[in-house]
């Protein structure tokens, strides 16, 4: 996973850099991000043609043939996503356009925890990609008395028990089934964990674990119960977030 950055001020750079290497930190083990900023606006075109292929890009909006530097680099990279960084002052139309495309956007004054929770979000859907991708998973295939649904692993967040019937949960639907945990979990691939007697979840979704009250927060603001006879295999996870 490969990063190009061009972070010309002085005031953004220790906040920029600070936050990128903490969140990128977290995510080493299943991927290994490679990092590379320049503070000059040639020498970041440059890197961007060297680099081969870019997936995440990092730019200031300063000065204005700072834009004119991430469209060229958007024409030669149309899949990277792009994170922009903004005076409030500079009117959006100047990069809120189809040769640019930012993915999200950074207004200054910047703030280290506003610059982790926008670079968290681009390499969690980076990392969904890489993982539909390389996956060898499959799908899961679902069949029912109406039909066979299949649905890709990087789509489903949890299954729970409830109703005397299990339930897969997307982030648009949860889709009710006859089987038992106990027997779906033998059938699983590895991503797949028990947190509680009802709940399987996703591990791929996990964004935080809150061990104090009993809690994984998943994408999309969905939270599902940790008991107490399941922690142990949460906190072998070793995820990042957790408390």
């Amino acid at each position: 996973m490969r990063l190009v950055g061009y972070i010309p001020n002085k005031g953004d750079k220790r906040t920029v850099i600070n936050a990128i290497t903490d969140v990128a930190s977290r995510y080493e083990d299943e991927t290994e991000p490679e990092l590379c900023y320049t503070f000059e606006l040639d020498e970041f075109e440059k890197k961007a043609a060297q680099a081969g292929g870019i997936d995440l890009c990092l730019s200031d909006t300063e000065p204005i043939s700072a834009l004119q530097v991430v469209r060229r680099i958007r024409a030669d990279f149309p899949r990277m996503h792009l994170l922009l960084i903004a005076d409030p002052k500079l009117s959006p139309m100047a990069y809120i356009r189809p040769d640019i495309l930012p993915s999200s956007l950074l207004i200054r004054p910047l703030e280290e925890k506003a610059v982790k929770k926008s670079f968290d979000e681009l390499m969690r859907m980076l990392l969904m990609q890489l993982r539909k991708t390389e996956s060898k998973a499959g799908k899961f295939v679902l069949d029912t008395k109406q039909n066979r649904q299949l649905f890709d692993h990087t789509d489903i967040m949890y299954f729970e028990a409830r109703d005397k019937r299990l339930y897969l949960n997307t982030a648009r639907e949860a889709v009710p089934f006859y089987s038992t945990l106990d027997k779906l979990q033998t059938e699983l691939p590895s991503m797949y964990v028990r947190c509680h007697k009802s709940f399987i979840v996703n591990t791929w979704c996990i964004r935080s674990v809150n061990f104090s009250e009993g809690l994984i927060e998943l994408e999309n603001g969905i939270a599902v119960p940790i008991s107490r006879s399941y922690r142990a295999e949460i906190r072998a996870l070793k995820i990042g977030g957790a408390s």
